[in-house]
């Protein structure tokens, strides 16, 4: 979960190493997820759907062209609020240059605490690991060859 918590590498690292297929790329995203949901997240905004809803809709097979009177645009694409690790995962990797601006991996979580505190807190508690930190700083063990 380190190296999905780095913001200019979240899944990236692990898409660009060939000993991930896609079946495992989607067991270490369901698994960040679900410990994201059982760790950090809050309880639900007022008005927001359940999980249980948003998994749903998003298992729903959708004609692009057909959508229900009731549902608004907007939600047939993006369920989940800024502050939501499903959120953070689908946006692009952050620049490098962003996280040398503010001061390193710990300050960027730190700054994040303002607009996502949930995902801050989970960022924060997995890149100030001590002997997983490195990830973030390009050390990465292979995990095909077993060495650092």
């Amino acid at each position: 979960m380190f190296a999905v918590m780095c913001p200019d590498r979240k899944m990236q690292w692990f898409k660009n190493r060939p000993a991930y297929d896609r079946r495992t790329l989607k067991y270490i995203k369901d698994l960040v997820i679900k410990y994201f949901e059982d760790k950090y997240q809050t309880s639900a905004l007022p008005g927001a759907p359940t999980e249980e809803e948003l998994r749903s809709r998003s298992q729903q097979k959708k004609n692009r062209f057909i959508r229900r009177v009731d549902e608004p645009m907007a939600t047939t694409r993006n369920f989940y609020p800024a502050d939501h690790i499903q959120t953070y995962l689908k946006e692009p990797p952050v620049q490098p240059s962003v996280i040398a601006q503010a001061g390193g991996y710990l300050k960027f979580w730190e700054i994040a605490t303002i607009t996502t505190p949930q995902l801050a807190k989970m960022g924060l508690h997995f890149v100030s690991t001590p002997g997983k930190a490195f990830a973030c700083y390009g050390v990465y063990m292979d995990l095909t060859n077993n060495h650092i």
